[in-house]
């Protein structure tokens, strides 16, 4: 049975509070964390990228979700609205 994105992501996050989160929170502030959801292991790096490379790398086939340490979501997106400007002339 195939899981939906939410729940990779639900498990993932369970897992990270219930392991990692103390300790990563004080050593690894700011990296990347891939969490394998099925055997529960953690792959810090200092990039989303690597941290899912060294993951895939370890376990073949493996779902994983990837958390930015201490942090509320992976990125950060910023928006700058600007007007669409038509000369007046």
């Amino acid at each position: 049975m195939a899981l939906s994105p939410q729940a990779i992501a639900e498990k993932g996050e369970s897992i990270y509070n219930a392991r990692y989160k103390a300790e990563y929170e004080k050593r690894y502030f700011g990296q990347y964390v891939a969490i394998d959801i099925e055997t529960g292991r953690a792959f810090v790096a200092i990039r989303p990228e690597a941290a899912i490379d060294k993951a895939q790398q370890a376990i073949k086939g493996g779902l994983f979700h990837v958390i930015r340490i201490g942090h509320t979501g992976v990125y950060h997106v910023s928006h700058t609205a600007t007007a669409n400007r038509k000369s007046l002339f």
